[in-house]
């Protein structure tokens, strides 16, 4: 008879995706390239390989991992829901049905009712000036404020956001690409939409591409925005807790592609 030792724990293992098994050999040199991708990136935001090493470590013996790039973009993201609110709600808008010029402080349709309403628990000060210093928005003389355009929040700004959002749209198309393998067919027939488009092009061509794109890709992100707003509103069954949910949009140039030659979109002499 075998006893099992105190103290000891049953790990589950992670799921494997359906299909023939695949030969370390083949996996390697993709782990290599994943490994050496994301090594570079936190180099240039100052994580050097000797600690790199240590935290790669440590990820391995935990048993689950903090969620940290999500928890500091949910500290952020909440001024975009007031971007928008300024933009599409009556009392903040003027008989042209644009952004009215507001109060910073008071009762009523003020930045303050805002900043209370989406921030809560932030001093105004402060989502003052992260308004001024992520979004199309500035001060003006007489404690008033002003919005600018779109209601865009520009994470660049700030290289930390920078790096938790780069972090999360890693870790959302692994989640997304290992459901559509491992998913049940039969539970779930379509999965989740994962597509990537492409085409060879030079610089100039591509500069042309982006800037064509890229305005469609905002109006899609706004319209997809409100949608899930309606649908968050509904109930929920007791008992079952609700997760994040939307669309990840990105537009990439892969420059080591501009030494292939005879691709489609390649000029050559």
């Amino acid at each position: 008879m075998i006893r099992k030792k105190r103290g000891t724990k049953r790990t589950k293992s992670a799921p494997h995706v359906p299909g023939p098994k695949i030969s370390p050999e083949l996996i390697e040199p993709m782990a290599l390239e994943v490994f050496g991708a994301l090594g570079l990136a936190l180099r240039r935001f100052g994580l050097n390989p000797a600690r790199q090493k240590a935290i790669f470590e440590r990820s391995q013996k935990a048993p689950t991992v903090k969620p940290a790039s999500a928890l500091h973009l949910n500290q952020v993201r909440p001024l975009g829901d007031l971007m928008t609110a300024w933009l599409e709600e009556m009392p903040y808008l003027n008989e042209s049905g644009k952004p009215r010029v507001l109060e910073l402080k008071g009762r009523g349709a003020t930045f303050e009712s805002l900043a209370k309403r989406f921030l809560p628990g932030r001093p105004l000060d402060q989502v003052v000036e992260l308004a001024g210093r992520l979004a199309n928005v500035g001060t003006l003389p007489g404690g008033r404020i002003a919005l600018y355009g779109d209601t865009l929040v520009n994470l660049s700004k700030t290289p930390l956001s920078v790096l938790a959002e780069t972090v999360l749209h890693v870790k959302q198309i692994v989640d997304t690409c290992l459901y559509n393998a491992e998913r049940s067919e039969e539970e779930d027939p379509i999965g989740r939409t994962e597509r990537i488009v492409s085409h060879v092009m030079n610089p100039e061509q591509f500069k042309k591409f982006k800037n064509l794109i890229g305005p469609q890709i905002h109006d899609l992100c706004e319209r997809v925005d409100r949608l899930l707003k309606s649908g968050a509103k509904g109930k929920t069954r007791k008992g079952r807790r609700g997760a994040a949910a939307g669309i990840g949009v990105y537009v990439y140039y892969d420059g080591s592609l501009e030494h292939v030659r005879g691709g489609p979109g390649d000029d050559h002499e």
